[in-house]
Order: structure tokens, then sequence, then C-alpha cells
């Protein structure tokens, strides 16, 4: 029952990212992680802003969470690939 809990969250999260980042990015839920697709250009120029972007967007939507949100950022040529975490608020 968990897992179905936590997989239907991350459905939540991704589609709220594929929302908001419609012009920035793709955004996709798999493997129990989100994963998010944007050009090079804008991983090497502007990827810690993109980050904050996203965690303050989390933040927002899901200001009460019970999980930690994996997130896998590539681009589209698959030469750049990380995981970030978002890291659920502290009781």
């Amino acid at each position: 029952m968990k897992r179905n809990l936590k997989k239907k969250f991350h459905a939540q999260v991704a589609i709220m990212l594929e929302r908001e980042l419609r012009e920035e990015a793709e955004v996709y839920f798999q493997d129990m992680i989100i994963k998010v697709k944007m050009p090079l250009a804008a991983i090497e120029s502007r990827l810690g802003a993109i980050l904050l972007r996203i965690q303050r967007l989390v933040e927002k939507y899901f200001p009460e969470r019970q999980e930690d949100i994996a997130l896998l950022i590539r681009d589209g040529g698959s030469r750049y690939e990380n995981v970030f975490k978002i890291w659920k608020p502290v009781a």
C-alpha cells in the first residue's frame, strides 16, 4: 500500500512540474523517479536557478510532503545526467 501512495505522490509532482516547466523542459515519471530533460545549454548556464525553481514549486504545491523526491536531470543528448534530491520537511 505504501508503495502505491509513494508512486501516486511522485506522479502528482511530475504532473505539476510538467505543467510549470513546459516551456523549459520535458518532465515524466518512470521507475519511481521524476525525470527532467532539458537542453544542455540550459543545464550549463542556469542549472542552479532551475533546481531552485523546482524546489520552490515543490514546496509551494506540496508543503507537507511525507516523502523525499528524487529528480534525474539530463540533457537531450545524454551527455549530462545527475540525480538530485528534495528532502521532505523535518517535523
